[in-house]
């Protein structure tokens, strides 16, 4: 400190001789003054923010020494313990966490009884949070409905969440699934990070049926580029049978060529819309057929979905025979209703029957100067007249 002497009086002006030193030292923090900063002030979840405190006096200027400990807290993110550096500021690492994104606020306290400072910073930093890249292990894959028949469906629905299993909100890329059972539809994204598919019935497992697994795949596209590779997680639907189809269930005849004589087994399977076997009593089977006879018009249930009738010859004669079939029950299609599908069986002449082969005279009366002409007609055992040779005939008179 110097000083002068201005004195007109006494003629005595100029600059004093002495000075005085005083040695100023840094004062105490100042929790008003001290200021917290984030670098950088953006980030995704998968990044880190450097959060410095630089501690200053109450006037502002920077200390430069260690003066106690710093504790941070953040709303959002995983905030690390501050570290003093050098030149009085301290540093912190703050990451992502399961709080998601947005905006982040960092607040401090100083802890420094050897100034007897302790106390809130009045200071905080700022850090927003955006999304960050979906994580493969964590994504998950979701079904709505977890059992379903063969005629029914299950949305599938990927949900692509972080690392920290925040969901991704943005479309981040494509997504492809297959199942081991079942039809998948083409993958829609729907906003929100979910994509989703439509699982239907087909023709894979046994019969149809089984337990699916649903797995999935992703490529990433944009800022998401280098994320590519299956799900960890998968999905599975129980498929069940399905309704029996007036469409696809079948009728069949073994064997399909038979005289008057023999018969013919008459077979329904029932299947379901995609062809899948029934293996289940699922219906009333009613029958009828154009030539012929059935022995029981009402089909005989004999398992694996399967009913039988036989069919047989009858006094209608030969021809082919046209048998055709009414589901009745809940079936896929009107409540009760003709089978699409039928059977054909020809049916020939069966062999000659002694009690209804008919002989016959014409005339029945002559004298013994005439003749008359004996017929034998052959019929089979139900009285068709039969059209072939079957023999030879004998006659004989007394």
């Amino acid at each position: 400190i110097t000083g002068s002497l201005d004195d007109p009086a006494d003629l005595v002006t100029g600059a004093i001789m002495d000075d005085a030193v005083v040695t100023i030292n840094e004062g105490k923090p100042a929790l008003a003054t001290i200021q917290i900063t984030a670098w950088p002030e953006t980030i995704t979840t998968d990044e880190s923010s450097t959060i410095t405190v630089q501690l200053k006096d109450q006037w502002g200027n920077n200390l430069s020494t260690e003066r106690g400990t710093v504790t941070l807290a953040s709303t959002k993110g995983l905030i690390g313990t501050a570290i003093y550096q050098t030149g009085g500021y301290y540093t912190a690492t703050l990451t992502g966490d399961n709080r998601g994104t947005g905006l982040a606020t960092i607040t401090g306290i100083l802890s420094d009884p050897a100034d007897g400072v302790t106390g809130d910073i009045a200071d905080n930093a700022f850090v927003n949070f955006t999304e960050g890249l979906p994580n493969l292990a964590l994504s998950s894959v979701t079904v709505n409905n977890a059992t379903m028949t063969t005629d029914g469906n299950s949305t599938v629905t990927v949900q692509l969440a972080d690392q920290w299993g925040n969901l991704i909100e943005n479309n981040r890329g494509d997504v492809s699934l297959a199942s081991t059972i079942g039809a998948l539809s083409g993958v829609t994204y729907n906003g929100n990070g979910q994509y989703t598919a439509l699982l239907t019935g087909d023709t894979r497992g046994i019969n149809g049926t089984g337990l699916s697994t649903i797995t999935g795949s992703f490529t990433g596209s944009g800022s998401a580029s280098s994320v590519t590779g299956p799900f960890t997680d998968d999905a599975t639907v129980s498929i069940t049978e399905g309704l029996p189809s007036l469409l696809t269930t079948e009728i069949t005849a073994n064997p399909v060529t038979m005289t008057t004589d023999e018969s013919s087994l008459i077979s329904v399977q029932l299947k379901d819309w995609l062809g899948n076997l029934i293996t289940h009593d699922r219906a009333t089977v009613t029958l009828s057929t154009t030539l012929g006879v059935l022995g029981n018009t009402l089909a005989s249930y004999t398992g694996n979905g399967i009913y039988t009738a036989t069919l047989y010859g009858n006094n209608s004669g030969t021809g082919l025979a046209t048998i055709t079939g009414v589901l009745s029950g809940i079936v896929q299609g009107p409540l009760t209703d003709g089978i699409f599908d039928d059977a054909e069986v020809l049916i020939t002449e069966g062999a000659p029957s002694m009690v209804t082969s008919l002989i016959s005279a014409s005339p029945s009366s002559i004298t013994t100067d005439e003749t008359s002409t004996i017929t034998v007609q052959l019929k089979d055992q139900f009285g068709n007249l039969l059209t072939t040779s079957s023999g030879s005939v004998e006659l004989r008179t007394h």
